[in-house]
């Protein structure tokens, strides 16, 4: 379920396993319900989930081929938050891109 990707992202990790689990089991949950109930236990824990940090990896582009980036292609990151990258893309632009639509090289 889980790549590389979310090393130095442990909490955004543990947030995605509790929600997955959640909303496997109880119909409509959502990512605001548990953001509520751990916002309880720990307000600062909400705060910096997902909050986009300095993140220079390599990148595989896995996707499919776009006006932005290529299919195959490496890109270097800029900043992840935990689900989203920052990269330098086929324009020389820096533009968000889900994990998912990449492999991590380095």
């Amino acid at each position: 379920m889980y790549s590389n990707h979310q090393e130095g992202f442990e909490d955004e990790k543990k947030f995605h396993e509790a929600l997955y689990y959640t909303v496997a089991r109880f119909n409509g949950f959502q990512t605001a319900h548990l953001k509520y109930i751990l916002r309880l236990f720990d307000p600062q824990l909400v705060d910096r989930l997902f909050t986009r940090k300095e993140c220079i990896r390599t990148l595989k582009y896995i996707g499919k081929s776009n006006e932005r980036y290529t299919n195959g292609n490496f890109y270097q990151s800029t900043t992840f938050n935990g689900a989203t990258y920052q990269a330098i893309d086929d324009n020389r632009e820096i533009t968000g891109m889900g994990s998912a639509y990449f492999e991590r090289i380095s």
